[in-house]
């Protein structure tokens, strides 16, 4: 989850919606489709060049940098970098 974490504290997604259910009135399944669809909507939103605001989990903006070229023709994906 973090970065430097050990290998064994990834939380799945799925623990992550038996959490949810555990402590809501909501199903396991409830919860899976609910994040699922915020998950489609958030990466829908992010490709459109939005960001999304999602109240104290944060902003989500995706971000990227590249080396320009003159012509269209010249760009590639090899000249995007990380920001």
């Amino acid at each position: 989850m973090t970065k430097g974490a050990a290998a064994d504290s990834k939380l799945y997604f799925e623990e992550l919606c038996d959490q949810i259910a555990d402590r809501s009135t909501a199903s396991r399944g409830d919860v899976h489709v609910v994040v699922d669809g915020l998950l489609y909507i958030l990466k829908q939103r992010l490709q459109k060049g939005e960001t999304v605001q999602l109240g104290d989990l944060g902003h989500f903006q995706a971000v990227i940098g590249s080396k320009g070229t003159k012509l269209e023709s010249d760009f590639n994906a090899s000249l995007i970098k990380r920001p």
